[in-house]
């Protein structure tokens, strides 16, 4: 199925909201289990009410074969824990360019899904991305956090290239992209109830509209564009254009919180998108082993 442009802009959108949200993660500064919580749980409401107000209530049942869709709500909160931690340890431009892998991850995963391996051009690429990855390592001691959030950031990249291969299907045959979010924004809520910790002082009311904010604008609206664009857009090219978050992010970075990219944090991060062009734009059938 060819993307259509509509899907294309939605995608786009959805990307760029993706990098402001680490931008807001960070001025937030809650433990990454409570932002979530509260991310998802703005996301769902929002979601919720935007329905109830415009009528269309009755988009809200659930139907029969909805379960493996909200089951991949955990999995979302997994994914989103796993970036706000790298965030906070690496910061927003090291932690979006440590998640930028995700498509060679993805490719990784379709490979082994059809049993075939790939090509040479992958193959390349995925070294040249791994080498992207080490020049943003500092130090390989454990002990350092910016080690252990570039770490973080592998895991949200990992957990992203499974959200996205397993939601398209589901997305076709529920036709409501932003019934999914709901459902899925609500379980990712609901399974880290019970980590949630509360913060010395609690929140303060600054930090509520922030993660209003972050849930509403950078969560309900972001997930739902980013489920509607996947109906059209190939897998692939979906993970592709997520690797423009760390261009997105960095410039929201430097405007709002004064954060410069390293000379490494950008050299990583060129190879890193030049590896996951090569990979991806690979001709199918032959080196890539096709396309999804």
């Amino acid at each position: 199925m060819k993307a259509n442009r509509a899907d294309l802009l939605r995608l786009h959108l959805a990307v760029a909201g993706f990098g402001f949200a680490g931008v807001l993660g960070q001025l937030i500064g809650l433990s990454p289990v409570v932002l979530v919580a509260g991310r998802a749980g703005f996301a769902a409401l929002a979601i919720a009410l935007a329905h109830l107000l415009s009528g269309r209530a009755r988009a809200l049942r659930p139907r029969a074969g909805d379960l493996p869709g909200l089951a991949l709500g955990a999995l979302l909160a997994v994914h989103w824990v796993t970036f706000f931690q790298s965030v906070q340890l690496a910061g927003v431009g090291p932690a979006l360019v440590s998640f930028s892998v995700s498509p060679i991850l993805l490719l990784g995963m379709e490979a082994l899904g059809r049993r075939r391996w790939p090509g040479p051009r992958p193959a390349l690429a995925s070294l040249a991305a791994l080498a992207g990855i080490w020049i943003l390592v500092p130090s390989f001691r454990w002990s350092e956090a910016s080690t252990r959030g570039l770490a973080w950031g592998l895991a949200s990249g990992w957990t992203y290239a499974l959200l996205v291969l397993a939601n398209r299907p589901l997305v076709r045959a529920r036709g409501s992209s932003w019934t999914l979010a709901m459902g899925q924004n609500a379980v990712a809520a609901l399974v880290l109830c019970p980590f949630l910790t509360v913060p010395a002082g609690h929140p303060t009311a600054g930090e509520w509209g922030l993660l209003a904010g972050l849930g509403v604008g950078f969560t309900a609206a972001t997930h739902g564009l980013f489920l509607q664009s996947i109906r059209t857009v190939p897998a692939h090219l979906a993970v592709l254009t997520c690797t423009l978050e760390p261009g997105y992010g960095m410039l929201a970075a430097a405007a709002i919180l004064g954060e410069r990219p390293a000379p490494r944090t950008l050299l990583g991060a060129a190879l890193i998108a030049g590896a996951v062009l090569a990979a991806t734009l690979a001709p199918p059938g032959k080196e890539s082993g096709g396309t999804v």
